[in-house]
C-alpha cells in the first residue's frame, strides 16, 4: 500500500510543480508583455523625438536661411547706400570744382575788367599830370643841377 500513497504524495508534487509552471509562465509572458509594450512605446517615443528633432533642424534652417537671405539683402542695400552715397560726393565735388574754376575764370575776368575801368578812370588824371610836370623833374637833386 505503500504504493498508492506514493502514487499520491508524486501527484501532489507534480500538482504543485505543475501549479509553480503556470505562475513561472505566467510571469514570463506577464514580462515580456511589458517588455514588449516597453519597446513599442521607446520605439514610438524614438520616432516622434526624431521627427521633433527634423522639424526643429528643418525650422532652424529655415530661420537661418531667411536670416541670412536678410542679411545679405541688408549688406546689398548698405553697398547700394554706400556706392550712392559715393557717387553723390562725386558728383558734388566735380560740380564745386567746376564752380570754382568757372569762378576763378570770371572772378579774373572782372578783375581784368576793373583794372581796365581803374586805368580808363585814372588816364586822364596821369594825362594832366604828365602835361603839367612836362620837361619837369621832381627829383630836387637833378634840378640842382648836379
Amino acid at each position: 500500500m505503500a504504493l498508492p500513497q506514493q502514487l499520491a504524495i508524486a501527484e501532489r508534487r507534480l500538482h504543485r510543480e505543475q501549479a509553480r509552471a503556470r505562475v513561472v509562465e505566467k510571469e514570463v509572458l506577464r514580462r515580456r508583455k511589458i517588455k514588449s509594450e516597453t519597446s513599442a512605446f521607446m520605439h514610438a517615443n524614438n520616432l516622434r523625438l526624431r521627427e521633433e528633432a527634423e522639424r526643429e533642424a528643418r525650422i532652424l534652417g529655415e530661420s537661418n536661411r531667411s536670416i541670412a537671405v536678410e542679411r545679405s539683402r541688408r549688406l546689398e542695400a548698405e553697398e547700394g547706400l554706400f556706392i550712392d552715397d559715393c557717387a553723390v560726393w562725386r558728383a558734388n565735388t566735380e560740380l564745386r570744382r567746376t564752380n570754382e574754376a568757372e569762378d576763378k575764370n570770371r572772378r579774373r575776368d572782372l578783375r581784368a575788367r576793373l583794372k581796365q575801368q581803374e586805368a580808363e578812370r585814372l588816364q586822364p588824371f596821369i594825362d594832366a599830370w604828365v602835361r603839367s610836370h612836362d620837361g619837369r623833374s621832381e627829383n630836387q637833386a637833378l634840378l640842382r643841377g648836379w
